[in-house]
């Protein structure tokens, strides 16, 4: 990895319930418990492998909000907000979201877009990203599509005790 190259955690937060059945702002809608126990072993996941993440950068809505604060305790770094990361995210904002400096950059999201821009930077067209899950992408700045590879994918189960243990 060369000196340019950022460590990019596209992160979608845990689950949330049912919007149709959320009574008030979306914007305002929480992680439920299964949520808050998907991003807890995701976090406890990122503390385990000792990973150095520079900076958390969440969409302001709550439950991206909350996965981005248990992610950010478990590492000791505080999260910070950002609207880009709530609607409409694109490749040419990451410029505006990682430090130059950095060297790994959390961002939390929402789908379609968090993915979106994962897609165009690695090139590849059908990666998903469900909730709780967390994926590795490594770029050189500047940010461009297709320059970005492809590192991992860690979905929720990967995270979850074995059955037998639940």
């Amino acid at each position: 990895m060369g000196e340019a190259t950022v460590r990019l955690l596209f992160i979608r937060h845990g689950d949330a319930g049912d919007p149709g059945e959320w009574i008030g702002p979306d914007v305002e809608r929480p992680l439920t418990d299964r949520g808050v126990k998907q991003v807890s072993r995701l976090a406890a996941g990122l503390l385990a492998a000792r990973t150095k993440i520079d900076a958390v950068r969440t969409s302001p809505a709550r439950r991206c909000g909350e996965t981005a604060a248990i992610i950010a305790a478990a590492l000791d770094i505080v999260p910070s907000a950002d609207a880009l990361l709530a609607e409409g995210l694109e490749l040419n904002d990451l410029t505006k979201l990682v430090p130059k400096r950095a060297g790994c950059v959390a961002l939390v999201g929402h789908e379609p877009h968090l993915v979106a821009v994962a897609r165009e930077l690695t090139g590849i067209a059908h990666l998903t990203l469900p909730k709780g899950s967390m994926l590795r992408v490594d770029a050189p700045r500047p940010f461009a599509p297709g320059s970005g590879e492809l590192i991992w994918l860690a979905p929720p189960s990967l995270f979850r005790a074995p059955k037998e243990e639940r």
